[in-house]
């Protein structure tokens, strides 16, 4: 089976959620026998150099990067006002894109091409004039609900009035998606019951999101906490800040030797105002896999988002103990679920978090229930075959 996965940034290096659900399902279906070409846009605001990409992954795939200018620009964002068009989707509908694209299928017969997201949307109408291919969205989230939220933090009022537009043309543009492709494929089941609802046509099947699971992972025993997220990302940051004026403020008075350390590429300079003895800020580490390994209970103050938190999933299979938001753990978990810790607000948190150092015990305990929740419902290999079979089912 010939698929072509087409993603809004190159799925490498591995530094963030969208790259790591795009890349592990590429793998995933390579091991399913699958032949697997990348269609990846080499951006200016996530630029790749594609010497640093490895052989083996080189190997495996076959590259097709073609480069695209989307840095924010306000006579377009101002045209699109105007034009009553949403620009999150402007920015990616590109002439030179769809070319490059035409000329991959004309060279090619594929069985599937997969979208990874819905900025990718605007290429549908070339692949169903150049191709017989099933077109495939994949939805990492609910693009307009992320905004949506985050809206509901917006103090300025100019500012929501802006975002309050955008929304409103990003959702109308996001439901008429649904029914212009072979079928959804949403990576959480909180976006599958949203899908289901919108779509009463196109086939809607949830495929989690899969990671390869080590089996002799160990979890760490310290009793400090830690945060790991892409800070170029608003949802992220306004957590962080969240948990740290309102939690962490006051927790680690009431507990001098616990330590929280965050980790996370393009961390804002306004950021290092909080390091103390107690708040290390290390910006992007080398390597999250050893950074998540090596420190405590993993904290998620997320508040706005949609979809799943793949670095939750990571954490898992490493055994960690997580403490997160409902928002952040969308998808993850049900009541009463043993896996993981929710807090709803600073008391919440707090009183999670004491609970945890009173009784360790409780970090280990959640740590093994996260694997083996990860082991049952994230493994890479059974996740590629569902994939797999619901493709070979579309397409017989």
């Amino acid at each position: 089976m010939n698929v072509l996965i087409c993603c809004n940034q190159i799925p490498y290096p591995l530094k963030d959620g969208y790259s790591n659900a795009c890349l592990n399902l590429a793998k995933s279906l390579k091991h399913n026998e699958c032949n697997i070409d990348i269609f990846a846009y080499n951006t200016t605001k996530k630029r790749v150099d594609l010497n640093t990409i490895p052989d083996s992954l080189k190997k495996d795939f076959n590259w097709h990067t073609p480069k695209l200018d989307n840095k924010l620009k306000i006579w377009d964002a101002l045209l699109c006002l105007i034009k009553n068009q949403s620009y999150h989707l402007a920015r990616f509908d590109v002439a030179h894109l769809k070319k490059d694209l035409s000329v991959l299928l004309r060279s090619k017969d594929y069985h599937i091409i997969q979208m990874e997201g819905l900025y990718l949307s605007p290429l549908i109408e070339t692949c169903r004039k150049h191709s017989k291919a099933k077109v495939i969205l994949r939805a990492h989230n609910i693009e307009h609900i992320i905004w949506e939220r985050l809206i509901n933090n917006e103090k300025h009022f100019l500012k929501k009035w802006y975002l309050n537009v955008l929304v409103k043309q990003l959702k109308a543009y996001e439901l008429t998606v649904l029914n212009k492709v072979d079928a959804i494929l949403p990576i959480s089941q909180i976006d599958l019951d949203f899908f289901k609802s919108n779509s009463s046509e196109t086939p809607i099947t949830y495929i989690p999101f899969g990671i390869n699971i080590e089996e002799n992972t160990q979890n760490a025993s310290n009793l400090d906490f830690f945060f790991i997220g892409s800070l170029d990302w608003q949802p992220n940051l306004e957590g962080l800040v969240w948990f740290l004026d309102n939690v962490w403020a006051k927790f680690k008075k009431m507990h001098p030797k616990t330590v929280f350390k965050i980790a996370g590429k393009n961390t804002p300079e306004k950021l290092y105002k909080y390091q103390d003895e107690q708040t290390i800020i290390l910006g992007e580490v080398e390597n999250a896999h050893s950074f998540i390994e090596e420190n405590g209970t993993m904290v998620v103050p997320l508040f706005s988002g949609s979809g799943i938190r793949v670095k939750i999933i990571e954490g898992m299979a490493q055994r960690k103990c997580i403490l997160s938001t409902p928002i952040g753990a969308e998808g993850l978990y049900e009541i009463n679920d043993d896996h993981i810790l929710i807090a709803s607000n600073s008391e919440d948190f707090i009183i999670k978090m004491e609970s945890l150092i009173s009784k360790p015990e409780i970090i280990a305990h959640i740590g093994n229930k996260a694997y083996e929740y990860v082991l049952k419902n994230h493994d890479l290999l059974k996740t590629g075959k569902q994939l797999k079979d619901f493709y070979e089912s579309i397409t017989a």
